[in-house]
């Protein structure tokens, strides 16, 4: 259920089974190749036209603000600004040391490696030349004039040189790598479900919500959709992201058994975790006018960035990414400077407030809640105003950016700024999170079972126990493609072995 970053690749992976029976249910739109809108072909444009209308309610350092997610084949890898970063060894390394020994960074590299070909590093250990999802970065003569001051700036500023930030332990300023060709997005809908659509055994429903799980004594027996029709199934895969796959859960009667009965749904795995461990890569853009000197896309072309020199000096710890967006002035361009904490230690949760499908969820994200976040995006906003004094960017930033580094000066003045600009870097990870102990929190188990219901899978960015330094857009493909190996080889009372399944 759910045709989204991982939906679509679980898709090809389940129905290579000829035996099998896959039904891929979708509540957004599909559109074939050739046949999209351009804001979703374009790799250069950030989209919204095709979204779930979540928000973030308030916190006590964050306002109220839109949540995009994708409603469409392909979820948010047909929307994203296509990176494709996998992050640090540590990052899956810590999944491993809470129990999960089958997601150490040893594990998880080879399939890294399978999902990609990478085109700039055809002969190197760390990379793949097999996968379908293609990896490149800009050359230095294809920067846009910002993008080259962005870089020769973090150079300047003392950033080491980075050729690829997927190698192992770097930490610096260099080319982005992206999943774009010829100037065009590619989502696991326009690779992978392409692959997959013409097999007999693959059925694609487009524009068909569901409204819960159908659990009997335990055991799932299929899904209702919105409207009244039941599907049955032998297995269900949830797949429907961060925000939406805990939703269904919980509407399903799978959650807190208190917040359950007060809404009237009945419960049937009492699992205290689902919409708990939330978390994201919250941060702030610093914000300035510049004179518009074509061409300003693509805009993502650059990635910097650095560790936190407290706690972990050899990981990277912040995110730093700029770009140049047209304004109605032909003359000027709005730029921005982004800094984003990605290793978040505050935590939020979504619960719901309905128990039917049309009332939003309420996402509490709680961004920087936990001071060390704070200090780490200080550390992360003095390195970006030194960045902006250095000679490359001069020119690029020569209007006042705002707010002035004075923000620097003392915590009531940055918590003020934080209350009223702080934002997301859109990588909500952990609602579902895997584990082996429900009474601490866990979801589902380490090959992505739901704790307590037989026949129900989550497979998605909700099941990431801890959020990887990275954009999650390739860890998330990771995960399908990690759990469907473990599929493959789990023992036969363990394996997803229902020759009909819903994803």
């Amino acid at each position: 259920m759910g045709a989204g970053t991982a939906g679509c690749l679980l898709a090809d992976r389940l129905s290579r089974d000829g035996a099998r029976r896959v039904l891929l249910l979708e509540a957004g739109p599909d559109y074939r190749a050739g046949g999209q809108p351009r804001d979703l072909a374009s790799c250069s444009d950030l989209t919204v036209s095709h979204d779930w209308s979540y928000t973030a309610s308030a916190g006590p350092f964050n306002p109220a603000q839109p949540l995009p997610r994708a409603k469409v084949m392909g979820g948010c890898s047909a929307t994203n600004a296509c990176l494709a970063v996998r992050g640090n060894p540590d990052d899956y390394d810590a999944w491993a040391r809470a129990g999960g020994s089958r997601w150490s960074f040893r594990e998880v590299s080879g399939f890294f490696r399978s999902l990609e070909t990478d085109t700039d590093f055809p002969d190197d250990e760390h990379h793949g030349q097999e996968g379908l999802v293609r990896v490149q970065r800009y050359s230095r003569d294809a920067l846009t004039s910002f993008n080259s001051a962005l870089l020769r700036g973090a150079w300047e500023a003392g950033c080491a040189v980075v050729h690829d930030h997927n190698r192992p332990g770097a930490v610096g300023a260099g080319p982005a790598p992206v999943t774009s060709w010829e100037g065009r997005r590619l989502s696991t809908a326009a690779v992978h479900l392409a692959r997959a659509r013409g097999r007999s055994n693959l059925v694609l429903r487009a524009e068909t919500m569901v409204d819960h799980v159908v659990i009997r004594r335990g055991r799932v027996l299929g899904v209702r959709l919105v409207g009244g029709e039941y599907v049955p199934a032998g297995a269900v895969v949830l797949s429907a992201g961060t925000y939406g796959s805990c939703v269904l859960l919980l509407r399903s009667g799978v959650g807190p058994g208190g917040e359950l009965a007060g809404l009237g749904i009945e419960t049937h795995a009492d699992l205290a975790g689902v919409g708990r461990n939330l978390q994201d890569h919250p941060g702030v853009s610093v914000r300035w006018t510049t004179p518009a000197v074509p061409p300003l896309e693509p805009r993502y072309q650059v990635l910097i960035t650095a560790a936190d020199p407290n706690r972990a000096p050899d990981r990277v710890a912040l995110h730093l990414i700029g770009a140049c967006a047209p304004t109605r002035s032909r003359d000027e361009a709005e730029a921005f400077l982004s800094v984003r904490v990605m290793r978040s230690s505050s935590h939020g949760r979504v619960r719901l407030i309905g128990p039917g499908p049309h009332t939003p969820p309420v996402i509490e994200p709680f961004y920087f809640t936990d001071p060390a976040d704070v200090d780490l995006l200080r550390e992360g906003l003095r390195r970006a105003y030194a960045l902006l004094r250095t000679e490359p960017m001069r020119g690029a930033a020569d209007a006042r950016p705002l707010p002035t580094a004075a923000v620097l000066e003392g915590d009531a003045e940055l918590l003020r700024w934080l209350r009223r600009a702080s934002s997301t870097y859109h990588h909500p990870v952990g609602t579902c999170r895997m584990g082996d102990d429900p009474a601490r929190g866990a979801v589902t188990d380490w090959a992505g079972a739901v704790h307590g219901i037989s026949g129900l899978w989550v497979c998605d960015a909700s099941v990431m126990p801890v959020i990887p330094a990275a954009n999650t857009a390739l860890p998330t493909m990771m995960v399908a493609e990690r759990m469907a190996a473990l599929w493959a080889e789990a023992s036969p009372g363990n394996r997803l072995t229902p020759r009909t399944a819903a994803a």
